[in-house]
């Protein structure tokens, strides 16, 4: 007659587990699996958050910088606009001037 190893266990190379014992093994390997993986998940998200950041910092530093340009732009075409109407309003300004002075056989106008 074959005597039966302890009931409830199986052969796993040369270690003899019970099935609760690897139930338990297998729980422990799946619970660090896990682990793993859920910080790998996180480093990776981790990184694809930084570069987002990085893209989105550069996209408004450079929106910011062509908002500035176009501002100064516009500043400097207003401000040229101003200073080209008052220099012809100078310059009619100064030729009535001219000819009421030369009207009047150049007696300045008071």
């Amino acid at each position: 007659r074959r005597v039966s190893r302890s009931r409830g266990t199986r052969q796993r190379g040369a270690r003899a587990y019970r099935p609760a014992d690897l139930r338990r093994l297998l729980e422990l390997q799946l619970t660090a699996l896990q682990d793993r993986t859920q910080e790998k998940i996180i480093r990776e998200l981790d990184s694809v958050v930084h570069a987002c950041l990085l893209k989105c910092d550069g996209a408004i530093r450079r929106a910011v910088t062509k908002c500035r340009e176009d501002l100064h732009q516009h500043i400097e075409e207003r401000l040229v606009k101003h200073l080209t109407q008052q220099q012809d309003r100078m310059r009619k300004e100064l030729n009535r001037t001219v000819s009421r002075i030369t009207r009047r056989g150049g007696a300045i106008d008071t």
